[in-house]
Parts: C-alpha cells; structure tokens; sequence
C-alpha cells in the first residue's frame, strides 16, 4: 500500500526540480488549525526559496464555519504557477470543505490526502536534498609577483552536488577590519557568477584548515576555524571596495631584546614581568613569522665581596612562546629582593649585554625595550655621588654603540609616570618612552617596529590548498 506521506514528497520533489527561471510552485495545505501556502521560486543564484502564509479557521470563518472566499484568497492561487494541493487533516469538516474549493477552483492541481503529514519539513528536506545546478566556488584572493592582489575562485562543489557533500581548503587569513573576513560563495553558470551567500568569523591572523560542508542549495558551513562565521549582509561591491590594490610587505624579521629590571618590591617586579609578556605576545601576533625574543634580567650591583652577577641572559633568541614561557616561571619565582645599591641598577653592564647579544646577530631588524626603574651607575665617581659600575661600564658609551646597529629601535616603559623618571630614561628612549600605568602597547610596539609599517587589512582569504 502507498505511504501518502512519501507520494506526497516524490511530488514535491518533481515539482521543485521542474522549475525554472520565473516560475513558481504553489503547494497549499489545509490542516487542522488552518490553511498555510507555500510559494517556491528560484533566486538569482538558481537556488529553491519558499515564502510561506498561514491563516487560522478563525480569520477564515464566519459564523462559525468557513467562508469560500477567504479560504481562496489565502490560497493565492495563480494560474500560471504550479499548484499542488495537499489535505494533512482530511477528517476534519473544514479541512476537507477547503479542499473541495480549491480543487474547484484550481481542476488542474494535483491533490494529495496525507494525514499528520508535516507539509513543511517535507518541503524543506525536498530543498536541501536538491542538488546543485550550479558550479560553486569561495571567493579567494591570490598576490601576483608584484603585489597586486586578484580574485580567483576556488571549486567548493559541482553540479549535482547534494547536500553533505564536504571539500577540504587550507586558507591563510590575514589581519581584517572590525567586520572579519568573509567567506563568499559564488555560482557560475554560462559564465556568469552571482554571489550565494557571505559569512564572516573573526580569524586570527594564520593559516587554517578548513572543511566546506554543502548544507543545501545556498547554504556552505565552514567548519574548522576558531570563531563560528555568521551571516554577512555587505553587498558584493562592498566586499570588493575593502580589498587593498596590493598586499603591504611583510614586516622584517625583527629580533626583539627586553632588559628587565628583575629585583625591587614583588608587586612591581611582577607588573614589569607581565608587561614584557604583552609586548612579546603583542609583537608575535602583529609582527612577521620571523620574530625572535632575548631576555635579559638585571638588578642592582652588590657592593660586596664576590657579588652575585647583576646581569643575566635568560632567553637568547627564542621564540615568541618560548619567551613567554620563560617569562611565565620567572614570575612564578620569589623575587630575589633588593639587597644591592638602592639608588642605581645595573642599566649600564645590561646595555653592554644587549649590544653583545646583537653583535652575533643576522639580519633582523634589532629592537631594544628596556622596562624598569632606577637610572644607570656612571663609570667613574660622579658628582651624582652615585657609586659607580664595578666593572666602570659607561652607558652612555654603550648606548652609542648600540645606536650605531642599523635599524635599531628604543623604548622603555618605567615604573612611575613618564614626566617623573630619572632623565636617563628620556635620553635612552626619547618620545618612546612610557609610564608602566599607562602604556600604549600596540602605540609603543609600533614605535620599536613590532608590526608591519602598513595595515594589512584583507576581507578575503588566500588560498593556499595544495
């Protein structure tokens, strides 16, 4: 015996397969609390879209039962479209009066008696079992030789395609605006392309492996990004006035040195810690794949007989997250107090350190950030009265030759406001220079020129899938 429910299906789907350019289907129910008209038509895209309108018996009736012509006139029947007529409550009394006046006035329309059938899912599963009339492609972007940036569209899913079908992409995300890159589908068909669908997701600068999913006509999910995408109402012309003429070069290696002032109260050892952890993090995601960080540590110079080293190399040209990791145990560490010379640091013999690690560099561009406190000592008795370098290390002598490295970059960040510190900091760091409450960090990165010189702002991804 036939399952109403499946004949009914195998209808809808012959009718949504047959249309074509304007026409419509028309599938009305009349169900227990009412009638609801279905109308399906293609978009632009050749995807199936339907648009539905339910009506009560209650604003259909009056007097208690319903009248023929509001039962009609929420049928919006059309003789030009295809129209099937379906009975999900074929034992009620206003159902089945309903049907009889629309099989009147539409003899032409197929009929179906399908009780408890859910005329809706039905049609919704017959649209997204549909498949693909059309050539789907992501819209990708591709820099030539010189730069300039063109689209090129990557095979997402052919004709015939059916829903669940999955393709795998590797894309490369670069830096976006507050709206996010776009995940744009478009069809082809007699060599014409028309925008499916755009999602957008707020995707870390990388390289990602991504798998396409065809959800149904007019539908792709993305799966594999670490932000789900969401829907996306810019217009195409929209999306292609964002796109820079050409991709800004990648930012140079930079080697990045932090001198850290490591002993004095525990609170302020900690705050300079995490301060040099946001602008390691800062330049490894702002900056180019080519970042390396050293670290050194220094404190006050002990007075005393056979003093401990005042300066200390903790990380030589690490990465960015090797970096923080050392920087994460130092932290965890009690500090190491501050039984040394209170009125000076061991700036100058840091600074000397500094420019011995740059000595054995290559060619990344150096950068210096020094984040502390106290002033340098001088190299010899000083009118300062304070002691001077054990090892007569001069700063100033020091910091020319560190300023002789091409493409050096300096900034510090000190304890207290910018206008109260010791004029040192002025001298070493000049206009990049920062109070530790109120640090620009991304302002300051730039300054040492931890990010690239030009926004590399793009709303399309590249594609790099094999």
């Amino acid at each position: 015996m036939a399952n109403p429910g499946e004949d009914l299906q195998k209808s809808l789907t012959k009718a949504v397969r047959g249309l074509s350019g304007h026409h419509r289907l028309i599938v009305v129910e009349a169900a227990a609390d009412g009638i609801s008209t279905y109308q399906v038509q293609r978009n632009a895209a050749d995807v199936p879209k339907a648009r539905v309108w339910n009506a009560t018996w209650e604003e259909l009736s009056a007097d208690g039962a319903p009248l023929k012509e509001r039962v009609l006139a929420a049928a919006r029947l059309d003789p030009e479209a295809v129209t099937l007529l379906t009975c999900t409550f074929p034992d009620g009394t206003d159902a089945a009066q309903a049907i009889a006046w629309l099989q009147a006035a539409a003899p032409d329309a197929q009929t179906h008696m399908a009780p408890g059938a859910a005329l809706g899912e039905l049609l919704r599963t017959v649209i997204a079992d549909e498949p693909l009339t059309q050539l789907y492609e992501l819209a990708t972007l591709v820099p030539d030789p010189d730069g300039t940036l063109r689209f090129k569209g990557h095979r997402l899913f052919t004709v015939d395609s059916r829903r669940h079908d999955t393709v795998r992409l590797d894309l490369r995300f670069h830096q976006t605006d507050e709206l996010g890159a776009a995940l744009a589908v478009i069809s082809w068909s007699e060599r014409r392309f028309r925008l499916v669908s755009v999602q957008r997701a707020h995707v870390p600068p990388g390289r990602y492996e991504v798998i396409a999913e065809l959800e149904r006509p007019g539908r792709v999910r993305f799966h594999g990004l670490p932000a789900e995408p969401v829907r996306d109402d810019r217009t195409w012309d929209e999306l292609v006035a964002a796109v820079p003429d050409r991709l800004p070069p990648e930012p140079p290696d930079v080697h990045l040195v932090c001198a850290i002032e490591t002993a004095g109260p525990p609170e302020r050892v900690a705050a300079r810690l995490d301060r040099a952890a946001q602008f390691v993090r800062a330049a490894a995601d702002d900056g180019g794949p080519g970042l390396t960080v050293s670290l050194v540590a220094y404190g006050p110079h002990a007075f005393v007989r056979r003093p401990p080293p005042a300066v200390k190399v903790i990380a030589d040209r690490r990465s960015a997250a090797d970096a923080r990791r050392v920087l994460d145990a130092l932290r965890d560490r009690e500090p190491a107090g501050d039984s040394g010379y209170p009125n000076a640091a061991a700036v100058e013999c840091a600074l000397a350190e500094v420019d011995r690690l740059l000595a054995g560099g290559g060619r990344e561009r150096p950068a210096l950030l020094l984040i502390g406190d106290r002033p340098p000592h001088p190299p010899a008795v000083h009118p300062s009265e304070v002691l001077p370098c054990p090892e007569a290390a001069d700063w100033q002598a020091a910091l020319r030759a560190l300023r002789r490295r091409p493409g050096l970059a300096v900034g510090a960040v000190t304890d207290r406001p910018a206008r109260r510190a010791d004029p040192f900091w002025t001298r070493l760091a000049g206009d990049a220079l920062a109070g530790q409450e109120a640090v620009d960090v991304p302002g300051l990165g730039a300054r040492l020129g931890l990010g690239p010189a030009e926004p590399r702002r793009v709303p399309f991804p590249f594609d790099e899938t094999p």
